[in-house]
């Protein structure tokens, strides 16, 4: 999938990479972490690689806007989807790992340390603790939007300077990032199907053993 979306922006955006970072970076699937070793590869877009303080930038303004819808419209967006036989199931999935986590920090502790704990899971510069993630758990959490957000926000510019340094030491070997990240989260995804398929099955023979 994200072969596809790097030859998608690569064929259509060749004029202006700054955009094709920008909007490549917003997906949840790639945000800054793919995004910044995207527009370093040379192997990809040959001599038109941007300036790298503009790869920075793009990457994490691109990939931080999704917070400012996130945590105001994920509750009542998820609340409407339950209602419907199609996501009914995935949202109430995603909705009970959210509220997990945002318990977990609510429990005892202080605005600041829910604030800092939310920094510091959004600014590891691994797949699927990022933006989209942190902004998730910061909806349901007892957090304000603007909390929540600013915690984001900061956490994420940590995880595009990391980023951007070990894109940078690696320089040519960039492309091997994005394949390791690549990697990550298709096992990351099949690992939570796998889950989620054996945890449906266990509340089925619960159900059968009742009846």
């Amino acid at each position: 999938m994200t072969e596809a979306l790097e030859q998608f922006f690569v064929n259509n955006f060749s004029d202006t990479i700054w955009l094709a970072i920008l909007l490549f970076s917003t997906l949840p699937i790639t945000e800054a972490r793919l995004a910044i070793p995207f527009g370093l590869s040379v192997a990809l877009w040959g001599g038109n690689v941007a300036h790298p303080w503009i790869i920075f930038l793009c990457a994490y303004i691109g990939s931080t806007l999704p917070t400012i819808f996130i945590i105001p419209l994920l509750k009542p967006m998820f609340a409407w989807l339950k209602k419907t036989k199609i996501f009914n199931k995935i949202i109430v999935f995603f909705e009970k790992r959210f509220s997990s986590k945002a318990n977990a920090l609510d429990d005892n502790q202080k605005t600041f340390s829910k604030a800092l704990a939310i920094t510091l899971f959004v600014a590891i510069p691994l797949p699927l603790t990022g933006v989209w993630m942190g902004s998730g758990i910061s909806a349901f959490s007892k957090l304000k939007w603007w909390q929540g957000m600013l915690s984001v926000a900061i956490g994420n510019l940590i995880a595009c300077t990391i980023l951007m340094l070990i894109s940078l030491v690696f320089g040519n070997s960039v492309a091997v990032l994005l394949i390791v990240f690549a990697i990550f989260i298709v096992l990351y995804a099949l690992t939570m199907l796998i889950l989620m398929l054996v945890k449906k099955r266990q509340n089925q023979q619960k159900l059968d053993r009742l009846v």
